[in-house]
């Protein structure tokens, strides 16, 4: 009898899981993307591979994070400190909204400008989260990042200069 359900649940199981994959529109001649292809199909034509970086202070001991964790830091969703070094996560954002802001917006946080300034503004009345400090310039950016170890921020890659107190933690 045990021998009997083990074949009832392979056949059944792989008839689910065909139905399942046809049902989503997947196929055996379905084919995934080129990591070339992905990104050509995600940069916008303005924006170029290594454009937009994200640093932090250089003395946050943090080296590297994906997108994955820069929005999920950038927005304190898990934690509103660097557990590292046991600082408030200071989100840096412009106050225009350039091509770098809208690469950040659409690659990293996968939000509007709209949806971001609702998210906010509901933490900050929430949670009594202050929102992003605003600035207008990469240049005053980057000063404000080496100077608070707790800021994050995104800029144009061509604004770095070698004798920066910032690294870069993840560049798209």
């Amino acid at each position: 009898m045990k021998t009997l359900s083990k074949i009832y649940l392979m056949v059944f199981g792989f008839l689910g899981l065909t139905i399942l994959t046809s049902f989503i529109g997947f196929n055996s001649s379905t084919s995934l993307h080129t990591n070339a292809e992905f990104k050509e199909s995600v940069l916008k034509p303005n924006h170029t591979e290594g454009e937009l970086v994200i640093i932090i202070n250089a003395s946050n001991p943090v080296a590297v994070m994906t997108a994955s964790q820069v929005k999920l830091t950038y927005l304190r969703k898990i934690n509103k400190r660097w557990k590292e070094i046991n600082k408030n996560i200071v989100p840096i954002d412009r106050k225009s909204d350039n091509e770098i802001r809208k690469s950040f917006m659409k690659e990293v946080l996968q939000m509007s400008s709209d949806e971001m300034s609702r998210y906010f503004t509901e933490r900050e009345y929430q949670n009594a989260e202050a929102p992003p400090i605003k600035l207008t310039s990469d240049d005053d950016i980057i000063d404000y990042v080496s100077n608070n170890i707790g800021a994050i921020a995104f800029v144009s890659k061509s604004s770095l200069k070698g004798d920066n107190k910032v690294k870069v933690v993840l560049s798209l």
